[in-house]
């Protein structure tokens, strides 16, 4: 999704599911929302998105804030999922901004980059001092190789402590999500695992996930909304008893099945 140039006030980019972008082995860049020159009042609002890529020796990022006239970007419950291996020139984030003001709140971000011969990938990357970054209460999280939580003008953060001594990220988790097939597109959590961003996001006005599922408060981080409280019923089979004088909250919802 390319944005450029101008967009009318309070436009949304939501409930998009982006994967791959081409044959992993091809050297191209590949951006999940590019968002360039833009000089508005009111923020573009980018939330509720899961992004998947995959590429080899290839620039990657799942949302870009590229260089441009000044914009303004709110960017809420995305999840963004990066993988692939790299000894190549590039840069691979989750979420890269090079101008502009950009607030990030409820986003998980996990990077998978196997980097070789000396190559960084990162979680956030802040180009240039020209870029205004507010950012919190999101599960920044790197598993492969020569991966960094955060880079913010020329300082990498390596682990989350120290990107939250530089300023970011003050009520921000670390911990490895359990996705149910990043391959595909689904950045679903899979309910078996626990998830270190189950109920610890801020409340926004956004109030449904990408599944339009209604957020309770405090809501859970990124695009899936997961949190069912009491108890969790994997694989109903119409025997299930509840107590007689218990009180537990309900959900239902079925993932890949028509309806």
């Amino acid at each position: 999704i390319h944005v450029e140039n101008t967009h009318n006030t309070a436009d949304t980019i939501a409930y998009n599911a982006i994967w791959e972008l081409g044959d992993p082995s091809m050297t191209i860049n590949r951006t999940g929302i590019l968002v360039a020159t833009l000089g508005q009042g009111a923020p573009l609002v980018v939330y509720n998105n899961m992004i998947s890529l995959n590429g080899d020796n290839s620039p990657l990022a799942g949302i870009y804030l590229a260089s441009g006239a000044p914009a303004t970007v709110w960017g809420a419950f995305n999840t963004i999922h990066l993988r692939g291996t790299t000894g190549g020139p590039d840069v691979a984030a989750g979420i890269r901004t090079q101008t502009g003001a950009m607030t990030l709140r409820n986003n998980v971000i996990l990077n998978e980059r196997v980097c070789t011969a000396g190559i960084r990938g990162y979680g956030i990357y802040r180009g240039t001092a020209a870029a205004t970054l507010s950012s919190d209460f999101n599960v920044l999280a790197v598993n492969g190789s020569g991966l960094i939580i955060g880079h913010s003008n020329g300082t990498n953060s390596t682990a989350l402590a120290d990107w939250k001594l530089a300023g970011f990220d003050p009520s921000g988790l670390s911990g490895i999500p359990v996705f149910i097939d990043p391959a595909a597109g689904n950045l679903h959590l899979k309910l078996a695992w626990p998830f270190v961003g189950e109920n610890k996001g801020t409340p926004l006005a956004i109030t449904d996930d990408i599944d339009h599922e209604t957020r309770i408060a405090p809501p859970d981080i990124g695009a899936d909304e997961l949190t069912i409280g009491g108890a969790q019923i994997l694989s109903a089979n119409g025997g299930e008893v509840i107590c007689g004088g218990t009180t537990l909250p309900i959900r239902w919802s079925a993932r890949g099945v028509g309806t």
